[in-house]
C-alpha cells in the first residue's frame, strides 16, 4: 500500500454528520487568480492551483495550495466530534507559517478564525460560494479585531473535465490558439498567441450556443447585446456562430457579432454572414470588410483549417 492510497479516502466518514458537512463543496481541483494586497497599497497578481481531498478514513480534508513564489502549502481540516467544530491547521514551508484556526458558518459564508504566533488575529473566509466557484479572503487584525486588513484574495473556479481540446497553428508560423471545451455547461477556455501578444479568454454560452459572457485576461468584455462573438486571430470563435445557427445545407444567415480585440479587451459590433455549403463546409463573409473564406469543420463544428491563416494540429 502506497502512502497516497493509504492517506486518501473515498468520501466523508459517517462519523461526521450531514449538519457538519461545511467543507464538502471544496473536494476536487481548482484554478484561481491570486491578488496579494501589499501594505504600501500596491497589488500583485498571480495564478494558483488548489486541490482538496478526503483523508484519514474520511475524518479530515487535506488540501494543497500552489502559487509561486510565495505559497506551496497544505491545510488539514479535522472535524472534532467532542466540540462539533472544524479545526484547521495551515503549514507553508516556504515562509515558515503555521497557523491554527477554528471554522464556523456565518450565513452563506464559511469563516475560519485564529491567531498567529505573534498574537495577531487572522480570518480566512470562503464567500460567494457556488458549486464551481468561491471567493477566498485572507485578513489580519493587529488591534483585537477593531480593524481588519485584507492581505490576499483567491478567485477560484473548479477545474473541469474537458470534453474537447484543440490546437490551431498559424500557417506563417506566427502564433497559435489552444482551447478546452466543456459541453455541459458550454464553457470555453482558450489562449491566443501571436507576435507581441498572449491573451487568455473564457467564454460561457447557454445550451443553444448563445454567448452569455466573455472575459479576456480576467477582464469582462461588454457585448452590447450581441449573442455571438468573434475574437481577432481566433479560428475557434467561428464555431460559436456555426453551432448556434445550425443551418441546413444551402441556408444562409446574417448576424451581428461582438468583434473583440484581445490586445485591449475591447469589442465593437460587426455584421457577418454564414452560409452552409454542404455537411462540413461553411462560407464566412465579413460584410463591411468584404473578406470571404470557406471553412471546413468537423462533426463538432470545430474548424479543420482557416485557409491561408490557420491549420488544426489536433
Amino acid at each position: 500500500m502506497t502512502f497516497v492510497s493509504a492517506l486518501l479516502a473515498p468520501g466523508r466518514s459517517p462519523e461526521i454528520p450531514d449538519s457538519a458537512a461545511i467543507y464538502d463543496f471544496l473536494i476536487g481541483d481548482w484554478d484561481a487568480e491570486v491578488i496579494d494586497h501589499e501594505e504600501d497599497g500596491s497589488t500583485l497578481r498571480n495564478r494558483a492551483e488548489i486541490h482538496f481531498a478526503w483523508v484519514l478514513e474520511g475524518r479530515a480534508i487535506q488540501d494543497l495550495w500552489i502559487s509561486a513564489p510565495r505559497r506551496y502549502g497544505t491545510t488539514l481540516r479535522r472535524y472534532d466530534r467532542l466540540t462539533g467544530e472544524w479545526r484547521v491547521t495551515w503549514i507553508n514551508p516556504v515562509n515558515g507559517a503555521e497557523n491554527r484556526l477554528v471554522a464556523r458558518k456565518v450565513g452563506d459564508d464559511l469563516v475560519q478564525e485564529g491567531r498567529r504566533e505573534d498574537g495577531s488575529l487572522i480570518r480566512w473566509s470562503f464567500r460567494e460560494i457556488t458549486p464551481d466557484s468561491f471567493h477566498w479572503i485572507g485578513e489580519e487584525s493587529h488591534d483585537e479585531g477593531k480593524t481588519w486588513r485584507c492581505g490576499t484574495e483567491f478567485l477560484a473556479r473548479r477545474r473541469r473535465a474537458w470534453d474537447r481540446e484543440a490546437l490551431w497553428v498559424a500557417t506563417n508560423g506566427d502564433g497559435f490558439e489552444h482551447v478546452r471545451l466543456s459541453l455541459n455547461p458550454i464553457v470555453i477556455e482558450g489562449v491566443v498567441v501571436r507576435r507581441g501578444l498572449r491573451a487568455t479568454y473564457r467564454i460561457e454560452c447557454d445550451a443553444a450556443w448563445r454567448t452569455r459572457a466573455v472575459s479576456i485576461d480576467d477582464r469582462l468584455v461588454p457585448l452590447d447585446g450581441c449573442i455571438d462573438v468573434d475574437i481577432l486571430a481566433s479560428p475557434f470563435t467561428n464555431t460559436l456562430a456555426i453551432n448556434r445557427l445550425a443551418l441546413e445545407p444551402g441556408q444562409s444567415e446574417e448576424i451581428r457579432v461582438a468583434f473583440i480585440d484581445p490586445a485591449n479587451a475591447t469589442a465593437r459590433p460587426v455584421e457577418q454572414r454564414y452560409t452552409r455549403l454542404d455537411a462540413n463546409r461553411y462560407r464566412y463573409e465579413g460584410l463591411a470588410s468584404g473578406f470571404t473564406a470557406e471553412l471546413p469543420v468537423d462533426e463538432d463544428g470545430l474548424l479543420i483549417e482557416y485557409p491561408g491563416y490557420f491549420r488544426r494540429a489536433w
